[in-house]
């Protein structure tokens, strides 16, 4: 939607319910004391900038320097991973386990926003940010199902349990590679669909996307041999 900041406007939509959502669970008799809400709503306060820069962006585009969205992005996700790796304190082995396997998430979508800064030409760094943030979002929702289970007992403590906790992260993490891999074909024959000329000229290089110029130089040869040049004056001519 060109004219409409569609994916701001999510983001502001679902972050101010996660902060009003956090805020009414958090009080018990007036007063909040619920403290691991205080954490979630610092969290998504701090990705409220980054929406709040998209909105700037889309309508004063030059109003705010460049990169900011990415940079305010970034920030959040490290306010996140520092806000979980003090969560744990007193909690059982598991409730750690899958908190510290979230804090790796965040930390790879971190160090991915940070390559794609200095390298957006090269596609693989976007799908790799975009897959370890889908990564953190469906172990979000296996951590609610491992220790808050709405259906049932939570998992024991065990050693058996903290093996298959284990086995699920790695599974998460090829379900986000897999997805990954398919929203960038989706892309891909999109834009090739509708931008054939600009795509037919483009050729994939190893992670990077270049333009395909070898035509234009070719021409540009060509054109350069079929000329007729005069020679230089000698001594002899003068």
């Amino acid at each position: 939607m060109p004219n409409f900041p569609l994916e701001a406007m999510i983001k502001l939509i679902l972050i101010s319910i996660g902060i009003i959502g956090e805020t009414y669970t958090g009080f018990r008799g007036g007063r909040f004391v619920n403290l691991g809400n205080g954490h979630h709503i610092t969290m998504f306060s701090f990705f409220l900038f980054n929406a709040l820069v998209d909105l700037v962006y889309f309508y004063r585009p030059r109003m705010l320097p460049e990169n900011l969205d990415y940079m305010t992005a970034i920030f959040g996700f490290c306010i996140e991973g520092f806000l979980f790796s003090w969560h744990l304190h007193g909690r059982s082995d598991i409730d750690i386990q899958v908190h510290t396997f979230l804090y790796y998430a965040v930390v790879v979508t971190v160090a991915f926003g940070f390559l794609e800064i200095f390298n957006k030409d090269k596609v693989i760094f976007a799908l790799g940010r975009s897959g370890a943030t889908f990564l953190q979002g469906t172990w979000f929702w296996q951590i609610g199902f491992i220790i808050h289970n709405p259906t049932g007992e939570n998992y024991a403590n065990t050693h058996q349990n903290m093996m298959i906790v284990t086995m699920m992260f790695a599974w998460h993490i090829a379900f986000a590679m897999i997805v990954a891999t398919i929203i960038g074909c989706f892309v891909y024959l999109g834009a090739k669909k509708r931008y054939p000329d600009v795509v037919s000229n483009m050729r994939l290089v190893g992670t990077g996307i270049y333009e395909d110029n070898s035509s234009d130089e070719e021409t540009l040869l060509e054109t350069n041999q079929s000329k007729e040049y005069s020679s230089l004056p000698t001594t002899e001519t003068v």
